[in-house]
Parts: structure tokens; C-alpha cells; sequence
């Protein structure tokens, strides 16, 4: 009787997605000074494209570099949240109020690239509807529906104390795009 009056039932924690997923999003949320490389491949029915991303962001502005494989070129884009500005392969200069419209008038591609700013951080655009998102048991998204684009997450990686993905699918009815981030700097 002595022996099981000292036992004690240790509970066994499970995992709270919920909670998991409410830290992962503030402390992502808070992450606006980052640095990543990777790889990006636009498809668009039965059109492809894919290059090289080096894409830097600070509290008030970005830098994206788009080289393309082979010697075809590099595309810079510079730009914060009131203009932006595009280097072409071509050496050209084009300049618009935010970066989609740029994007659509001058390559035609429908990326929502501030969306993309969150997403790439593993967190909805908060000024989007969220829907059917799913997470893991470590409060990560796995996948999640916002504005009419659905959005996989494949893997993570661990860098500066986040938990950032590593590869991300995006796609919406007209276009697919895939980013396999190789590195993070934070």
C-alpha cells in the first residue's frame, strides 16, 4: 500500500496542433528580414519555365533575382509595398505600383507575390480567406486553400530557431508553380 500511494501517473503529452500552430505563426509572422535560394518552376497548361530565385527581404523592401537556366537571363525585380521596378533580361526597365500587375502586363504570369510573401514563411496572407488548412503535429501547415490558390507545403527545414518550408507547391486552375528552397539566412 505504501509503494502505490508514492506512484504517481506521469500524463503523457500529446501534441496540440492549435497551440503548435499559434506559436509557428507569430513568431513566422514576425520573421521580415530574410534571405533565401532556391528553385522555381511556373507551369502554365502545358508551357513550363523554371530558374534559379535569390529572394531578399527587408522590413520595407524586396529583391528578387529570376535567372534562368542556359544563358537566357536574369530578371531583377526591386521594389516595397508603394512601387516596383523590373530589370528584364533584355536590360529593359519597367516600373508599376505593385509587383502582380507588373508581372502580369510584362511576362503574363498571375502570381500573387504578396501573398507569396507569407506563404513562403509557412503562414496565410492575413488579408486573405483561409480555408480547409490542415497542419501537422508540430503546428505546421501541410496544406491550406486562400483567394482560389491551393498551397502544399512537402518539407521543412529548422534555420535561426523557425521552422520554414522547403518546399512549397502553389497552384490555382491556370497556373502551378513549385519553390525547393536550398538555403535560408536569417
Amino acid at each position: 500500500m505504501l509503494i502505490t500511494s508514492c506512484a504517481t501517473n506521469t500524463p503523457v503529452e500529446r501534441p496540440n496542433k492549435v497551440s503548435n500552430w499559434l506559436v509557428h505563426r507569430d513568431k513566422a509572422a514576425e520573421l521580415d528580414t530574410w534571405q533565401l535560394k532556391g528553385r522555381i518552376v511556373l507551369q502554365n497548361g502545358k508551357k513550363a519555365w523554371s530558374a534559379s530565385l535569390r529572394w531578399q527581404q527587408r522590413p520595407k523592401s524586396y529583391s528578387l533575382q529570376i535567372i534562368a537556366p542556359l544563358g537566357q537571363g536574369t530578371i531583377e525585380l526591386n521594389g516595397d509595398n508603394n512601387f516596383v521596378q523590373m530589370r528584364t533580361a533584355e536590360d529593359k526597365i519597367i516600373q508599376a505600383v505593385d509587383v502582380a500587375t507588373l508581372l502580369q502586363h510584362s511576362l503574363g504570369w498571375q502570381v500573387p507575390v504578396s501573398s507569396l510573401n507569407h506563404w513562403i514563411r509557412g503562414i496565410p496572407d492575413p488579408d486573405g480567406k483561409t480555408d480547409n488548412m490542415l497542419l501537422d503535429d508540430k503546428g505546421r501547415i501541410t496544406d491550406m486553400s486562400q483567394t482560389d490558390w491551393e498551397i502544399s507545403y512537402k518539407r521543412y527545414v529548422k534555420r535561426g530557431g523557425f521552422e520554414l518550408p522547403s518546399n512549397i507547391q502553389v497552384q490555382n486552375e491556370k497556373l502551378k508553380l513549385k519553390l525547393v528552397i536550398h538555403s535560408w539566412e536569417i
